[in-house]
């Protein structure tokens, strides 16, 4: 009898301990995918009393919103967007210990970002052209047409990713040109400079002209610096199971349509 009854309380202990951890040991395998795998927006869960905080770059405040609109409509989760430069992303994140996800350039210099990156993936892709006068340069169709005609540069500060990405264009091209250029435009006042400055091109992002009163020039030397958009979580984030299916809704192809829609291209992702 006495053997019966260790036999029962053996299996008692089996079921008790090893079948939560197997069913844990799937969750962790499912979260591991989390980056990979997609949900449409009528597969999210119900978060309504959860919230969650993303830093974003200026340049990509439009995709990131309508995507963010959709995920708290869906789910009810409440998603804070803060909109700021690397600089201040990285002292922000530091300081406060706090948030979940980062949204970035990925090409610019981001060490100081990386260390608290948990997990990280590439979501998309946006090129840099320049932007000048509607009909001010109509037969312009590369670098050398343009600094025939003496143009002015004009640059975005060197703390978000286009400006990096200008001072790249002018380095790998001093050999064999002289810029003129004016630098740290604010991002938000790039187009109304066009307009200020005579015989003038702005270094933007191709997807953020196209609501915009300009002609864009595509070069071979801009092309070149293409940069790929970071989605990343970070390591202090408190809200996993919310982070988990945002992220999941940013792959789906839903989200991928708005990125489309905003000019930027996510084939290679």
């Amino acid at each position: 009898m006495r053997i019966v009854e260790k036999s029962l309380l053996f299996i008692f202990f089996i079921i008790v301990f090893l079948l939560p951890g197997c069913g844990k040991s799937s969750d962790i395998l499912e979260r591991i995918n989390y980056m990979e795998t997609s949900k449409s927006s009528d597969e999210l869960s119900d978060f309504k009393f959860d919230n969650i905080m993303i830093y974003c770059s200026p340049s990509l405040e439009k995709p990131v919103f309508e995507i963010k609109n959709i995920f708290e409509e869906k789910t009810g989760c409440e998603v804070q967007v803060n909109v700021t430069t690397k600089e201040k992303m990285q002292r922000q994140i530091k300081n406060s210990k706090y948030g979940e996800l980062i949204i970035t350039d990925a090409k610019t210099d981001l060490d100081d970002i990386y260390r608290y990156i948990e997990d990280k993936k590439e979501v998309a892709s946006h090129k840099p052209v320049l932007a000048v006068k509607k009909g001010e340069f109509p037969e312009a169709k590369n670098l050398d047409d343009l600094i025939e005609e003496h143009i002015v540069f004009l640059n975005c500060g060197l703390d978000t990713g286009i400006g990096d990405i200008s001072h790249r264009f002018y380095d790998n091209n001093s050999d064999e040109y002289i810029f003129s250029y004016v630098d740290n435009i604010k991002e938000s006042e790039i187009y109304n400079a066009v307009y200020e400055y005579e015989n003038s091109a702005a270094i933007v992002w191709k997807e953020s002209s196209a609501d915009e009163e300009v002609d864009i020039i595509e070069i071979d030397e801009l092309n070149e610096l293409s940069s790929s958009i970071m989605l990343g979580k970070l390591k202090v984030s408190e809200n996993d199971e919310a982070v988990f299916e945002f992220v999941q809704f940013f792959n789906s192809d839903e989200a991928k349509e708005i990125w489309m829609r905003n000019g930027y291209d996510v084939k290679n992702f």
